[in-house]
């Protein structure tokens, strides 16, 4: 497991299955300046990002994570976004991400694109958080139980939705 706290990173950070090896990562209080794009990576458990600020957009293409560890996350989410301003997050080639994806706790995106993602046995959720330019989410299956929703979250554009399979969508 890595945990990275503090600081700016100016250049721009690509991660392949040859640069990446954890178990999990938890990434706290960085700013990006630059892209950061994930392409072909085992994400292990999964990332969590805490109060970092992404200027340009972060990029998940391709990538996996299953599993499970209280230590890394007591939520049982693989990607997950708390309190982060976002220009872009992206994940426009399929993935897999078991557990979920759970954005939340005031985090602020610009553009928010989901799109061929596989959640077997979590669910998309975004709570208390806001999208201000565009929303898509498409090609998306959560498990049988699963649900994504959206929950006491602020949309400033047009949502939009096609081809989504989970146990339950839902705008509350």
């Amino acid at each position: 497991s890595v945990e990275i706290a503090g600081g700016a990173e100016s250049d721009a950070i690509d991660f392949t299955s040859t640069n990446y090896d954890c178990k999990y990562a938890v990434i706290k209080g960085i700013t990006f300046l630059e892209s950061i794009n994930f392409e072909n990576v085992n994400l292990g458990i999964g990332i969590k990002f805490q109060n970092c600020s992404f200027i340009k957009g972060i990029y998940f293409k391709n990538c996996r994570a299953e599993g499970y560890a209280r230590e890394f996350n007591s939520d049982s989410v693989s990607v997950y976004f708390d309190g982060c301003t976002i220009h872009q997050i992206n994940f426009p080639v399929v993935s897999y991400f078991e557990r979920g994806i759970k954005i939340f706790n005031n985090t602020q995106i610009s553009n928010l694109n989901i799109t061929d993602v596989q959640i077997p046995k979590g669910s998309l959720r975004i709570e208390e958080s806001a999208i201000k330019e565009s929303f898509r989410l498409s090609n998306i299956t959560v498990g049988d139980n699963g649900e994504i929703i959206i929950v006491k979250s602020t949309i400033h554009c047009s949502v939009r939705y096609d081809n989504l399979v989970a146990g339950s969508i839902g705008f509350l």
